[in-house]
């Protein structure tokens, strides 16, 4: 069931005016519990199993954790729950992948490959999940948090609808609190709710769906449609937009939706492509992961505590596994291993090569930050973006080496967009542009709407929603992040 559906619509009104109607917490719950498990069934069919399986056994566990009366115990009932929750993922998201790979390094040692690919589909949602299940045991053993007060608590917060697919990925100490009281409707935050899911609509059916068909066409074969330069900058931009326009869509979806019902879920996006050094950057894209790849991989590996040189090669190690999370690819790999190299470089620089200080401080001095953190943050997306690795080194060689000769057009673009950014960069040195530039970053368009008096409220999202319905696609693709 997707979010960009009418089928969904019918679906949230349905469950919302059930709970309304029911003021008994147990049976609130109860109800927000079945309508999960319906809407996870809709989406993937049989492989609902597997939330059951990944729930049960890590509630259950999590409970022998807490008992265990010493460390051993704790460690081998640990151990038991992530081989079951790490083995189920990785025979559905990495065989096929380990499979095709020892294939390629056997060939190369001309040794005849001896494995074949299996016929697994990808379950939907199963890498969020999962990962929630994993937290949860792991807090358990670590002393944060005690076992869930009940089972059906525990399996709304596994199942719970509209983070379910494809996140924002929840922390239990942030969910189960929550549950302890009853649902109550609360206007102010519905509104809220409600304009975050038509903006969350708007950027996925408008913006990213249009956005998508041009990188599809760009990216889909590089060096035979012999792509410039300038090509390679536009789908790459294109790609960059789309990527974000429909994973914070969707963010902003599932965020909407949980108000309406009464429940908070942690923001996962705030601006990202206004951020001016790599670190920053992953402190506002896909948030929640981010902590969980700083607190459950990077810390544990040693983080900053074991010298320099280890601090880098952890960050490499963490941002490689959070690419190899995305998908069971080489290309994820690299864009992680990309982006690791990008926090190395970005400490080495902050803490360690004294050249930080040098540079002006100033608003003129962060958008020039601002612009060379996005445009590595652009290249790394060609990583995520194309698969085979000669198109990979065709596009990058591209994307960093211009071509020499632009057509008229490309020429008159790119004198714009380069125009604009010393325009910009001037406009920041006067006091106006400062002032302007605040006003406009403290500018919250989402608050904004959803606190204007009803009749121009609605007002508002049916201007929105007609430039859904005029400018989106016939069909509804689904969220990018639902294939991993």
């Amino acid at each position: 069931m997707l979010f960009n559906s009418l089928f969904y619509l019918v679906f949230l009104t349905t469950v919302i005016l059930g709970l309304t109607l029911i003021h008994v917490k147990k049976y609130q719950h109860l109800l927000l519990l079945l309508a999960s498990y319906f809407f996870f069934y809709i989406s993937s069919n049989i492989f609902i199993l597997l939330l059951f399986v990944a729930s049960l056994s890590s509630y259950y566990l999590g409970i022998a954790i807490f008992r265990a009366k010493d460390t051993k115990n704790k460690k081998i009932w640990l151990l038991l729950a992530c081989t079951i929750l790490l083995g189920t993922l990785g025979y559905f998201k990495y065989i096929n992948f380990a499979a095709t790979s020892l294939n390629y390094l056997l060939a190369s040692l001309n040794i005849v490959p001896p494995f074949s690919e299996l016929a697994i589909l990808l379950p939907i949602g199963i890498s969020f999940y999962t990962f929630e299940a994993l937290i949860y045991v792991v807090d358990i053993y670590r002393g944060r948090i005690l076992p869930a007060d009940s089972m059906q608590d525990y399996l709304l917060y596994m199942a719970f609808f509209p983070k379910l697919i494809a996140g924002p990925i929840v922390r239990a100490w942030e969910f189960l609190p929550q549950l302890k009281k009853g649902l109550e409707f609360n206007p102010q935050k519905a509104q809220f709710g409600v304009t975050l899911i038509v903006w969350g609509l708007f950027k996925k059916v408008v913006i990213a769906d249009n956005l998508g068909k041009f990188a599809d066409l760009v990216f889909a074969d590089p060096i035979g449609n012999a792509l410039t330069s300038f090509d390679v900058w536009a789908g790459t931009f294109a790609f960059g937009l789309q990527i974000f326009c429909d994973f914070s869509g969707y963010t902003d979806i599932a965020i909407g939706t949980a108000l309406i019902i009464g429940i908070s879920l942690p923001q996962n996006f705030n601006r990202p492509y206004f951020s001016p050094n790599p670190t920053e950057f992953w402190r506002n894209w896909h948030i929640t992961l981010s902590r969980i790849v700083r607190d459950y991989v990077y810390i544990p590996l040693g983080g900053n505590r074991k010298g320099r040189l280890r601090s880098y090669l952890n960050l490499l190690v963490a941002w490689m596994l959070s690419g190899l999370w995305h998908g069971a690819a080489w290309n994820f790999v690299l864009w992680g291993a990309f982006h690791g190299g990008l926090l190395s470089a970005h400490r080495f620089f902050r803490e360690r090569a004294g050249l930080a200080e040098r540079i002006p401080s100033g608003y003129p001095t962060i958008f020039l930050s601002i612009i060379v953190t996005q445009f590595l943050v652009f290249l790394g997306w060609i990583f995520f973006r194309v698969r085979d690795v000669h198109q990979i080194a065709y596009c990058l060689n591209k994307y960093l080496i211009p071509d020499l000769i632009l057509s008229g057009t490309e020429l008159m673009i790119v004198s714009c967009v380069l125009g604009l950014v010393i325009g910009i960069y001037f406009m920041l040195k006067t006091r106006i542009g400062m002032r302007s530039a605040r006003k406009i970053w403290n500018f919250d368009h989402i608050a904004y709407i959803s606190s204007r008096r009803y009749r121009y409220w609605i007002l508002c999202l049916a201007g929105i929603g007609l430039v859904i319905v005029a400018f989106g696609p016939d069909a509804a693709p689904q969220f990018l992040y639902m294939r991993f």
